[in-house]
């Protein structure tokens, strides 16, 4: 009995190859010649392009450009040697800009590069905690509005 389920399901697949192939012969039957499928690729090309406003330009991700990226590899994988090797390049630097006079400066600023590195990401699909953020401002389960805090405020006992 599984023998013939077997060859059943065999002959299914053959018919699906046979139909597969006989769909890109066709296909290949109807290809237009190259110089105008060039044109009309160009011309479809053009016309999906999206508009980008002018502050699109200045969107990038700090956190995801190629040192950032090479170094939250790095820390991801040994982040001891990591942290250490940071540690003593970031000490260097730090005595380098104080001998220089600009030690504050190289401090606030590496605050900042830290600030940045520690800021982590959030899954795909993952809500964030603020409201405004998520799509159609969804809110998280449990969390409490004010609409929420004033009903609960003004229910009084019926008496």
């Amino acid at each position: 009995m599984s023998e013939s389920k077997l060859q059943k399901v065999q002959e299914q697949l053959e018919a699906y190859r046979r139909r597969k192939q006989a769909e890109e012969e066709a296909n290949k039957l109807k290809e237009v010649p190259v110089s105008q499928s060039t044109t009309e690729t160009d011309q479809h090309l053009q016309q999906e392009a999206p508009k980008l406003n002018k502050f699109d330009y200045f969107a990038i991700d700090v956190l995801n450009i190629y040192p950032m990226r090479k170094w939250r590899e790095w820390s991801s994988s040994d982040p001891y040697r990591c942290w250490a090797a940071t540690g003593c390049f970031w000490l260097a630097g730090q005595i380098l800009a104080g001998h220089a006079q600009f030690g504050i400066v190289y401090f606030i600023f590496s605050l900042f590069i830290f600030l940045f590195l520690n800021l982590g990401s959030r899954k795909e699909g993952e809500l964030s905690a603020y409201s405004v953020f998520n799509p159609n401002c969804e809110r998280l389960l449990g969390s409490l509005t004010a609409e929420q805090f004033e009903r609960d405020m003004m229910i009084r006992r019926n008496e």
